[in-house]
């Protein structure tokens, strides 16, 4: 998120490859960088294989088609596990695929101007996310209060956190300081009164403390 926030907005095109087997392209290289963090936001956690070398080959295919980008920047963000790197494991055409990881990193190497690998499995890694929001109860409406839950974890140490809940784009009274523990937790929000008939929008963030390397 923080890499696309420094963007400049018109002038910087971003695209988004995730490399969780299959590896696919999930954002096109557009120019609309909120419409980027959404997408960035909509992902999800999984047991997959990886796959990156799947996911340098359309990088590459991404890098070559911007020719309108002087300067084209790569970010590898991954945990660095040593089947992802092709160490330990062979064949099959994904991450454990050594000698494929090799000769498409030679090809990337030629497509960008200048490519990072962000490790995430290094120490003093830390994170803590909001992995779902909803209603408690299955019955909503409009002039009656609601709760709401919010569940939430952190990975690679508890961590100490402002949570924001918010209603299309009013701040909602009953936030504040929460710890988030590895296990998960679900934080509640009671007598949430929507005013209103018809859609509404609920969001739950987690601000401040965040200690990944590639949000520095």
């Amino acid at each position: 998120m923080a890499a696309v926030d420094r963007m400049a907005e018109g002038g910087d095109a971003v695209a988004i490859v995730t490399a969780g087997a299959p590896a696919r392209l999930v954002f096109p290289a557009g120019y609309d960088l909120d419409a980027a963090k959404a997408a960035i936001g909509r992902m999800e956690l999984s047991a997959r294989k990886t796959d990156l070398a799947g996911a340098l080959r359309i990088a590459a295919t991404v890098g070559r088609e911007a020719t309108g980008q002087p300067v084209r920047q790569l970010r590898v963000i991954s945990d660095g596990t040593r089947s992802s790197l092709g160490v330990g494991e062979g064949g099959g055409g994904g991450g454990g695929d050594g000698e494929a990881l090799k000769l498409v990193a030679a090809e990337v190497g030629g497509v960008f101007t200048r490519v990072s690998f962000h490790h995430l499995g290094g120490g003093d890694q830390r994170h803590a996310a909001v992995l779902g929001v909803g209603a408690r109860s299955a019955l909503l409406t409009a002039r009656q209060g609601q709760e709401l839950g919010a569940a939430v974890r952190a990975f690679g140490g508890e961590e100490q956190r402002t949570m924001q809940w918010r209603l299309d784009d009013a701040v909602l009274p009953g936030g504040g300081e929460v710890r988030v523990g590895e296990a998960g937790d679900e934080m509640v929000l009671g007598q949430v009164r929507f005013g209103r008939a018809g859609a509404r929008v609920v969001t739950a963030q987690l601000l401040g403390g965040d200690r990944l390397a590639v949000d520095t």
